[in-house]
């Protein structure tokens, strides 16, 4: 039976870059199934091409801000014609009221369940309960709905362009994602310095560093013949091609963890005041790759996106500085002796 299903995500790259799997997932297992996706301008080039799939880019932050511009979210949406059903994977205020909109007019509804007492209590400490990871808990939204499938293991060909990038004759490639928006998720810039120093005496390694353009002065801290600043530089499809051609990312809990996590590149990422149980964690990625801090700290977590002030007064967080370069170093190091 033919389906057409609005689904809507506006928050977040991260989050929004990890329905991609899904999204796909659900055309390949239902070839009568047609899709628009509605997300941020400025996350809708990351999504591929596919005759079922109409991804609209919305300004939320100017044309679309508040409650009218909301409405006239609405009034887009419902210019594109008419559905069968409705899946919310953001559930907050603004989808809620899309949601209420849309159900005036009889369309059924499906929404992502976002745990919030789950994550206060593990918080709290009062109850540590390990959540699904969002792009798990985005497929249950779609076999609630009726659409039944399994996640498939990434393919890079899922979103990466066919063009190759010109490798360089080092032996191994690899990502570093330095840096986060919140400082419970920042690594020391002079962590990554060491790190890379750690690894240059053993291995023949180009690195690339990602992020954004107001981070590229911040990026030139990491110097070396062997180092390309890519932040900033890159188009959405040149970041995607490049990252899906190198052997390994390292990256702070952000969305570029994620970008490589679904293109099927091994990450190592790094944890500090947030979780990998609280469900951001990279889907496809082995737990002893996702390196947290050693010491017992009774305040970690101290939240879910990393938004919160050390509660022990520590800059840099002190569960971040427990996290050593030469720890990082030797988690590479097993991957690319594999690679050897």
């Amino acid at each position: 039976m033919r389906s057409r299903i609005l689904i809507y995500r506006f928050s977040s790259f991260g989050d929004v870059l990890i329905t991609i799997p899904v999204i796909m997932g659900a055309l390949e297992a239902y070839p009568e199934l047609t899709i628009v996706f509605a997300t941020r301008n400025r996350f809708s080039s990351y999504f591929p091409e596919h005759e079922r799939l109409r991804v609209i880019s919305l300004d939320i932050e100017k044309e679309y801000k508040g409650v009218i511009g909301t409405y006239k979210i609405f009034k887009r949406l419902k210019s594109e014609g008419k559905f069968d059903l409705l899946i919310d994977l953001h559930n907050v205020l603004r989808t809620q009221l899309l949601n209420s909109l849309f159900r005036i007019g009889k369309l059924n509804t499906h929404k992502l369940h976002k745990n919030r007492k789950i994550k206060r209590d593990y918080i709290s400490g009062r109850k540590r309960e390990v959540l699904l990871s969002t792009m798990e808990q985005y497929l249950r939204v779609f076999e609630k709905a009726g659409f039944k499938f399994s996640l498939k293991k990434p393919d890079k060909r899922i979103i990466a362009d066919s063009v190759s990038i010109k490798k360089s004759n080092h032996s191994f490639h690899i990502g570093i994602a330095p840096f986060a928006r919140h400082a419970s998720k920042s690594w020391s810039p002079d962590n990554f310095v060491e790190l890379i120093s750690v690894l240059n005496q053993s291995w023949d390694i180009q690195f690339y560093v990602f992020g954004s353009k107001a981070e590229f002065q911040k990026a030139s801290l990491l110097k070396g013949s062997n180092i390309k600043n890519s932040c900033g530089q890159l188009s959405a499809i040149e970041e995607i091609t490049t990252i899906s051609q190198l052997d390994l990312m390292v990256s702070m809990d952000s969305a570029n963890m994620h970008l490589a996590d679904i293109l099927g590149i091994p990450v190592i990422s790094i944890w500090g005041g947030t979780h990998p149980d609280i469900g951001f964690r990279p889907t496809f990625q082995l737990p002893e790759d996702m390196i947290s801090p050693t010491v017992s700290l009774d305040c970690r977590p101290c939240s879910v996106f990393g938004k919160e002030q050390c509660k022990l007064k520590s800059h840099p967080f002190l569960c971040l500085q427990d996290i050593h370069a030469k720890r990082v170093a030797e988690r590479i190091s097993a991957h690319l002796r594999k690679k050897s």
